[in-house]
């Protein structure tokens, strides 16, 4: 059996290649994916404040399993409609690291059954460091940023007492998820023009 070596130029040309595949899929679609989310959790959260502070009953935080409902139901319809690119190894990397995440999203509300946690605290940490590790995958600062940015808002969630913590809560989401959303459809607008 034949192997061919790839020299150290066609090495880094051919990692360079793959992370420009993976910048272009993520410019094209992701802009999407991240704006649905952060719509989803935005528009959620906001509800459940409203309903918080108009009736006083703490229930009506359970609205809040709406935003794993709802994102993941729009997000199966727009990605069955989409074509497929090719997937790189980097595409597949940020897919997992956000299953992953997704897991720990939804844990961690589960974990008040046993333990009184900050949920949105972790909630907001797990957004940022997704987003940070994303935008440093797709070699894209702003949205690297703005992951770190999110993971500090994060930090001060955990000084904010009572319904307030949800419009604060707010503010990461738009830092974490509807930013980076127009950023990264800014640079797919502006791919499509060059092309």
């Amino acid at each position: 059996m034949e192997t061919n070596a790839l020299s150290e130029k066609e090495s880094l040309e051919l990692i360079t290649r793959m992370i420009q595949n993976t910048r272009t899929n993520m410019e094209h679609g992701g802009g999407k994916l991240f704006l649905l989310w952060g719509y989803d959790g935005l528009i959620i959260s906001l509800l459940v404040y409203f309903l918080l502070k108009q009736t006083g009953n703490p229930e009506v935080q359970f609205l809040f399993w709406l935003i794993p409902l709802i994102g993941y139901t729009l997000m199966f319809l727009f990605l069955r409609k989409k074509a497929k690119p090719i997937t790189t190894y980097v595409d597949k990397s940020i897919g997992h690291i956000w299953l992953t995440l997704g897991v720990g999203f939804m844990l961690t509300p589960l974990m008040l059954i046993w333990v009184d946690i900050p949920v949105i605290f972790f909630v907001s940490l797990l957004m940022g460091i997704g987003v940070g590790i994303s935008g440093f995958m797709i070699g894209i600062q702003s949205i690297r940023n703005l992951g770190f940015l999110g993971m500090l808002f994060s930090c001060l969630l955990l000084f904010v007492k009572g319904p307030e913590i949800i419009p604060a809560f707010c503010i990461t989401i738009l830092t974490c998820m509807i930013l980076p959303g127009y950023i990264l459809n800014r640079k797919s607008a502006k791919i499509k023009e060059n092309v």
